[in-house]
């Protein structure tokens, strides 16, 4: 199958890249900055600039849309919204026009009303029920749920954390009575193999995709701090919880229905994180001399 990604050079859609292409997909990469290879897997790419003449020289099957901007850093609503929005909207357009015969795009669990990101993520699925209504397409939304897994970046909220309890630093956190389904990113990729290809009723389906568990974020925190036996103080409360803060979760009996199956539940997935952290500093430790430098 030809597989045309947006997002592909990210955390989530590089991952889908490389599986992807293991898998004997052939796939074109989307982006801004375009490489010769990802790993050890030879990829495609398209410059965004070029993007209409590489869609239709490479007439995809899939369009997979994981691109995804937050409102974090120096991020202002309108970059925002030309990411998760109108960048994936002209993709779209120039895959339609080139016989693309179905799209897959990662939603958010959280409410469309809730900031830029989740408003302009929610546009783009309303865009593509319009062109699935139309009998242009058919759509797969999926409504992703806090997704985590080893190799994340570091300025994501559970790589924060794990990195701050391992060097028992303070903690400032909301006091953490939010809910969220956490699934791991290995769970994320094997739910897009089998949709890829699953059978659809309809042309446009919206599809959650999470654990299915939900703890709170203090649960979370917690385990976390055992897990790492750190001595880090967690400042609950120290910092306001944002207005509206929903919570989340996953409707499993919906998964199964498209054949998704969850392996990994929130405990062992923080177990696994903790773990590989844990090694990652036991390793730089012992790769230190006495005066902290390296001992080569």
């Amino acid at each position: 199958m030809n597989i045309a990604i947006l997002g592909g050079t990210g955390y989530l859609g590089s991952r889908l890249l490389r599986m992807l292409a293991g898998h004997g997909h052939r796939m074109l990469c989307i982006c801004r900055k375009p490489q010769e290879h990802v790993g050890d897997v030879q990829i495609e790419y398209c410059d965004l600039t070029d993007m209409s003449r590489g869609i239709q020289s490479f007439l995809p099957d899939l369009y997979i849309n994981a691109i995804g901007r937050y409102l974090k850093g120096e991020a202002s609503e309108s970059e925002v919204l030309e990411a998760n929005f109108e960048v994936p909207a002209k993709v779209l357009h120039t895959c339609v026009a080139s016989g693309v015969k179905r799209v897959i795009t990662f939603d958010t669990a959280l409410p469309n009303d809730f900031n830029m990101y989740t408003f302009s993520k929610k546009l783009f699925a309303d865009l593509g029920h319009w062109y699935a209504d139309q009998g242009r397409v058919e759509f797969i939304n999926i409504s992703l749920e806090m997704f985590y897994g080893i190799g994340e970046p570091e300025n994501r909220f559970l790589p924060w954390v794990i990195q701050r309890l391992i060097d028992h630093m303070e903690i400032p956190l909301t006091e953490g009575s939010q809910k969220r389904d956490m699934v791991c990113v290995e769970d994320v990729l094997t739910a897009v193999l089998s949709l890829i290809r699953v059978d659809m009723p309809q042309k446009y389906v919206d599809i959650p995709l999470g654990a299915g568990e939900a703890p709170t974020i203090r649960e979370v925190v917690e385990y976390l701090h055992k897990l790492t036996g750190s001595q880090s103080k967690l400042l609950f409360g120290k910092v306001p919880m944002r207005c509206n803060e929903p919570n989340t979760i996953a409707d499993r009996e919906e998964m199964s229905k498209w054949g998704i199956s969850i392996e990994y539940h929130w405990k062992e997935g923080m177990k696994m994180l903790a773990n590989h952290a844990l090694e990652g500093k036991a390793q730089s430790v012992e790769g230190k001399g006495i005066n902290g430098e390296d001992g080569i």
